[in-house]
């Protein structure tokens, strides 16, 4: 009886601990830390993903908080930018009537064709396809 007391108060003291969370201030601190190591890093490569049944692959490079798509060649062990990074940033600023950096680009589900002259990507949940040329 005085065991199951015991741990009875335990419980009751500790319980409010394990469901504190942290307050808003917290999470804005822990959000700008991404912002913070990011801009501390210095060429970091992304996930590579082959470019269809090709010997490329494309992979995103960030360096001090600037983002760039470059285009491995395997076959032979050159790297290259995968497009003119301005000329991307240009026509999305149009075609979003917003402004885009060329160093800030998000291209989510980024798909290049085999002979890597253009791609697509989503961009504001919207398709869009580019030629690289």
């Amino acid at each position: 009886m005085k065991t199951s007391a015991i741990l009875f108060l335990i419980c009751v003291c500790f319980t409010p601990l394990v469901y504190a969370q942290g307050t808003a201030a917290d999470y804005e601190r822990a959000n700008g830390l991404r912002a913070k190591y990011e801009a501390a890093a210095i060429d970091m490569a992304g996930t590579p993903t082959w470019i269809g049944t090709t010997h490329r692959f494309w992979y995103r490079k960030l360096s001090r908080g600037a983002n760039e798509f470059v285009i491995f060649d395997a076959d032979t062990l050159k790297k290259q930018p995968a497009f003119d990074h301005a000329k991307i940033a240009a026509s999305l600023s149009k075609l979003n009537a917003t402004t885009y950096k060329p160093q800030d680009l998000s291209l989510a589900q980024l798909r290049f064709d085999n002979a890597v002259t253009s791609f697509n990507a989503t961009i504001r949940r919207r398709r869009c396809r580019w030629s690289i040329a």
